[in-house]
């Protein structure tokens, strides 16, 4: 389970694959998928990108902005449940979305993009995960969601002019 820092942007672009919009907080991802009485249990993936993608998209944010030194990125599950997780549920969770190459643990550190489906849209991926889900016992699901967090780092930090046309 991860808290995830109050700077969102949540970018629409080619360069992210992207298929959102920017966002600024916390609170405007959580009404995105939370229905009255729900929850959202926000858990890490393994890395979204293979190295050689991650390189590509280095090259490309460098061409955008020189001071862009390093990318990162991996999956966030985003899982709307009815009431609070129990220790066991969360387990099996936590299970079920450990999927993917593992890789060695990487501290992930810098400005976050963080990228999601559209309001209102509801992915496939979403829809094939929160069956599976519901079909292990976790009734209480109402949908599971994927994202990508992008981390970029550089010198100092990616201000406000900058992350706009990052996002672009």
């Amino acid at each position: 389970e991860m808290w995830m820092p109050k700077s969102y942007a949540i970018a629409a672009n080619g360069r992210f694959r992207a298929y959102g919009r920017i966002l600024r907080s916390q609170h405007t991802v959580a009404r995105i998928f939370l229905y009255s009485g729900t929850r959202m249990l926000t858990l890490a993936g393994a890395s979204a990108l293979s190295p050689f993608r991650l390189r590509r998209l280095l090259g490309e944010l460098q061409s955008i902005a020189g001071d862009v030194r390093a990318v990162q990125a991996r999956f966030m599950h985003f899982i709307e449940i009815d009431g609070d997780p129990r220790d066991e549920e969360r387990a099996m969770l936590q299970q079920l979305l450990d999927y993917g190459p593992h890789r060695e643990a990487e501290q992930y550190a810098g400005e976050l993009f963080l990228v999601v489906p559209r309001p209102g849209t509801l992915s496939p991926w979403s829809s094939k995960a929160t069956d599976i889900a519901r079909n292990c016992g976790l009734a209480r699901v109402r949908r599971i969601e994927r994202g990508i967090a992008y981390y970029l780092s550089g010198d100092g930090t990616i201000g406000a002019e900058l992350r706009a046309r990052i996002a672009a």
